[in-house]
């Protein structure tokens, strides 16, 4: 009977306004009362794109808002979780889905070994269900303002549908997922969403073009000892789908004749990392391989990101604290396409040779922490292009302000 009542139960309440076990949102501070988590943040930065003035594109060199996003979180009862990210984006979201944009809103609802059944569950099992990014977006912590070659070409964006997963005391996790999948299309691989080096991307997809959805799974740890303070990270990644007919339409186009025209679309991921913190410094490496199949086209990219941060007394002004620490980034991100969709031919158009061409990606970024959730990030991109010299080198100086 228990067991009866436990399944009504989990078949209403996940219709119902959920979820959530853990921290609350990113950036979020609490007000009004315990149940209400509300925070956000707002970049603002310098920009300059080599690329773009070379070509006499308006804008290339600029102070623009970066983003506007507000950040809502709802804990209705105890494990059940409403979240939802808008963002306000005037680089990007107003030329690809509108000025406003709803990143995330999901339920969750935690613990349904205690929940619903009554035992204690190790793993913490959840459900969620919704519009929510991939998990691997979040598995690195986040010290560049570009995106890997990785992240732009497989997890950037959100994907609608359904997750389970769960996280243990030691570390370890799981993530089992179906949704919509993506939308294959392209973008830049810098900040801009147009841009000298575009490359093909996993979009946000609005609703499932060919029925077919998509299913992953990840796997992985996440965990810290204490003497020393040294994190470290391991996970796979496995993302099983078909491509839609718009899919097919756009690579016929980008590629020719050297795509097939088949449907199957794999995803496969490795992620690592480790480091040390300090009661000075903070230092580690983050590193990801990925293989991608379109069909019978292949893609493989390779990312390394070593950083090194140093902890400053820092000063008071106003009895705030000012200037306590300054770190170093650099990434460096290979991608190699020839297996299949074979680099386009001196002859071709440029827009083909950029879509087709393998690259090189190095990032550098000087990060600097001015005051408690205010940020400083002084960043270059440059790509390096196999047969194509596309001269593309973006700039940029950002200020972000979290609340």
């Amino acid at each position: 009977m228990k067991s009866i009542l436990g399944t009504v139960l989990f078949a209403g309440l996940v219709l119902a306004p959920v979820p959530a076990q853990g921290p609350a949102p990113e950036g979020v501070s609490s007000v009004l009362n315990e149940k209400l988590k509300i925070g956000g943040r707002l970049d603002f930065e310098f920009y300059d794109a080599q690329a773009e003035r070379r070509l006499g594109v308006g804008g290339a060199t600029q102070f623009r808002i970066r983003r506007f996003q507000l950040n809502l979180g709802v804990e209705m009862i105890r494990d059940f979780f409403f979240r939802s990210t808008l963002t306000m984006d005037p680089v990007v979201r107003d030329e690809d889905e509108g000025a406003v944009d709803l990143d995330e809103a999901y339920f969750r609802f935690g613990n349904l070994g205690r929940n619903l059944f009554g035992f204690e569950d190790p793993t913490n099992t959840f459900i969620q269900v919704g519009n929510f990014y991939r998990w691997e977006r979040g598995f690195f912590e986040a010290r560049h303002e570009a995106y890997s070659l990785a992240g732009t070409s497989f997890y950037r964006d959100e994907v609608t549908g359904l997750r389970i997963g769960g996280d243990t005391e030691e570390g370890f996790f799981y993530r089992l997922g179906l949704d919509n999948g993506p939308m294959v299309t392209k973008r830049d691989a810098g900040v801009n969403l147009n841009g000298a080096s575009p490359l093909v991307h996993d979009n946000e997809a609005r609703g499932d073009a060919n029925n077919s959805k998509d299913f992953s799974v990840g796997l992985g740890i996440k965990d810290r000892l204490e003497e020393p303070d040294v994190g470290y990270r391991l996970a796979v990644s496995a993302r099983f789908g078909r491509l839609s007919a718009a899919d097919r339409t756009f690579l016929t186009n980008n590629f020719g004749s050297t795509y097939d025209g088949t449907a199957k679309r794999n995803r496969y991921g490795i992620l690592a990392g480790l480091d040390w913190n300090d009661q000075t410094f903070h230092a580690g490496l983050d590193a990801e391989y990925w293989y991608a199949k379109d069909g019978n086209g292949e893609r493989q990219i390779f990312g390394i990101s070593p950083f090194l941060k140093l902890k400053l007394d820092g000063v008071y002004y106003q009895q705030r604290l000012f200037f306590t620490g300054i770190g170093l980034a650099y990434r460096l991100g290979i991608m190699q396409q020839a297996r299949g969709f074979a680099n386009a031919s001196a002859s071709s158009s440029t827009a083909l040779r950029a879509i087709s061409d393998d690259r090189q990606m190095h990032t550098l970024t000087l990060g600097i922490d001015v005051t408690q959730n205010v940020d400083m990030k002084i960043e270059v991109n440059t790509f390096e292009e196999n047969n194509l010299d596309l001269a593309n080198t973006e700039w940029l100086v950002q200020w972000s302000v979290r609340f």
